[in-house]
């Protein structure tokens, strides 16, 4: 782990109670070394070796999985913030400033892919800014 990145493995606990308090149990949660890696291992298709999150829909309990890699890089970061800054701009300097609030808005964009499998990433993004600002 560099300067700068996001231990992950640090936050299990405050990611499960924001799982919990969306009806989702810890076990939704799955943290890799590498969510290509362990997508390709599993025989699915995931072609951004530096993806920072993805939900996986299964057909039996729990009904969902939310990846995340244990260590988020800078690089990570940056990528997801870039594409956040078109769907929500007034909360990118809080992604950027605050780690915690980055994995946060992270973690509930996935959710909001679990609840609604029909949403969006604009709408996704948006639904976490909003859930975010009430944490």
């Amino acid at each position: 782990m560099t300067n700068g990145d996001i231990d992950v493995f640090a936050q299990t606990d405050d990611i499960a109670a924001i799982l919990s308090q969306h009806g989702l149990p810890p076990e939704t949660l799955v943290l890799v070394d590498n969510i290509q890696s362990w997508c390709q291992e599993q025989g699915i298709d995931e072609p951004n070796p530096f993806r920072a999150a993805k939900t996986l829909f299964l057909s039996g309990p729990p009904h969902a999985l939310i990846l995340l890699p244990k260590v988020i890089s800078r690089d990570m970061v940056e990528s997801v913030t870039g594409a956040v800054m078109f769907h929500d701009f007034e909360v990118i300097p809080r992604l950027n400033q605050n780690d915690r609030d980055f994995l946060r808005h992270l973690v509930l964009h996935e959710i909001a892919h679990i609840l609604s499998r029909d949403r969006g990433e604009s709408e996704c993004d948006v639904w976490a800014s909003k859930e975010l600002g009430k944490l």
